[in-house]
């Protein structure tokens, strides 16, 4: 896991554009920070974001996909939607999600 104070022109980026696309879905309740857990993978770094949602107010991996999509059409950085995993949480009524992306 990298530090906060680590963060390269890329990584602002990356969080600015991700952040950008959650907000426009109106995912703003994230669970850690905005700042996501950031890891190198081979030639890639990936980001990860914990958040809630209702259960009635489900979220679609495609919508974020085509959000970033539209945004990655200016910058030079433009990060890839890896995965989005979703669970239950203890309390009833919410999902929890891990939204992984990856540049």
């Amino acid at each position: 896991m990298l530090r906060k104070s680590k963060f390269n022109s890329e990584d602002l980026a990356v969080i600015g554009k991700v952040l950008a696309a959650l907000g426009e879905l109106g995912i703003t309740l994230l669970l850690r920070d905005p700042v996501p857990v950031m890891w190198d993978h081979g030639p890639h770094r990936l980001y990860q974001w914990e958040a809630i949602t209702r259960d009635d107010e489900p979220m679609d991996s495609r919508d974020i996909q085509v959000l970033l999509t539209a945004v990655n059409s200016v910058g030079q950085f433009k990060p890839q939607v890896y995965s989005v995993e979703d669970y239950p949480t203890e309390c009833g009524n919410f999902t929890r999600y891990y939204i992984t992306v990856f540049i």
